[in-house]
């Protein structure tokens, strides 16, 4: 901090310059024109302060100056209050930074995505807002949201921020369902290995829902009984996963073959379960079985008729 002045007399010794009540030390003076000087080191009170300058002429006369006044800050502005979302994100969504600071500053704040700069998008008090619209430059995983800020004093602060950045969609492996053809109680099991955590269950969609049975790490299975409100024929089994940045990802490589009778009556020919006829049912080869009476009553010639 430097303070210069000119003194309209010569003085019988240099003035004395004061910053409250820590003293400048005399730097130049040449003839009437004098320089002070001194490097503040935190000491001095921090707030709006008063300079002194005293000066005594030849005669003994004395004058004291206190118009000057210096406000001094020591105290660093960092930002508080800050967040970054979303997080996680991906490539093409845009990032809104919000953080306050505690008092005005030089300028705007830089605030920077692992290097790749955000926009100032807006002040309300004191209160920042910044984007950016990831475009894939930036560094995937988690990276850093550095916010620098400078006072009118110089204090400089900081702030790190973290976010999660992914660019990559999940994937599906070792997908399998079994067994591939069924009928109505028939219970399917569809199993699948993802690439990385998820934002929820997956989806089974395939036209009817399923259930969890299991996972194991990333490792998922699921089971459908069939009720017979499925579609009979080739059904599609989609499956469909988001992981916590949104990427979603759709799949729909397995298939199952669904068999179920329309009306659940046997077809001509076809024998129940129990492989026994019903009632007044004829053998497949239309001939009686011993002791069989005829649907009129009657015995074929050489039998003996109904009494």
């Amino acid at each position: 901090m430097d303070v210069g002045f000119t003194v309209s007399e010569a003085l019988v010794a240099a003035p004395n310059v004061a910053l409250g009540s820590a003293p400048l030390g005399l730097v130049s003076a040449t003839r009437n024109v004098y320089l002070f000087r001194r490097t503040l080191d935190g000491s001095e009170r921090e707030s709006l302060q008063t300079l002194t300058l005293s000066a005594t002429d030849l005669a003994g006369n004395l004058t004291t100056e206190t118009s000057l006044t210096l406000t001094t800050d020591f105290t660093a502005p960092t930002p508080v209050n800050g967040s970054v979302s979303p997080s996680p994100t991906h490539d093409g969504q845009v990032v809104t930074v919000t953080f306050d600071t505690p008092e005005s500053l030089a300028g705007n704040p830089t605030v920077l995505f692992g290097g790749l700069t955000a926009a100032f998008d807006g002040l309300s008090g004191s209160t920042y807002t910044f984007q950016r619209t990831l475009d894939g430059t930036e560094t995937e995983g988690v990276t850093t949201v550095a916010i620098d800020t400078v006072d009118p004093a110089g204090n400089t602060g900081n702030l790190s921020l973290p976010i999660t950045l992914d660019f990559t969609a999940p994937a599906l492996s070792a997908l399998s369902v079994t067994p591939a053809t069924g009928r109505s109680g028939t219970s399917m099991t569809i199993q699948f290995t993802v690439s990385e955590s998820l934002a929820g269950d997956p989806t089974i969609i395939g036209g009817q829902p399923a259930t969890r049975a299991s996972q194991t790490g990333l490792a998922y299975a699921y089971t459908r009984t069939l009720d017979g409100t499925e579609t009979e024929g080739t059904a599609t089994v989609e499956i469909q996963v988001q992981d916590p940045a949104g990427h979603v990802t759709t799949d729909t490589s397995l298939a199952v073959s669904v068999r179920v009778p329309e009306n659940g009556r046997r077809t001509a020919g076809e024998r129940p379960e129990n492989g026994r006829r019903t009632a007044g049912e004829r053998p497949e080869n239309g001939r009686r079985t011993a002791g069989e009476r005829p649907e009129n009553g009657r015995r074929t010639a050489g039998g003996t008729g109904a009494r």
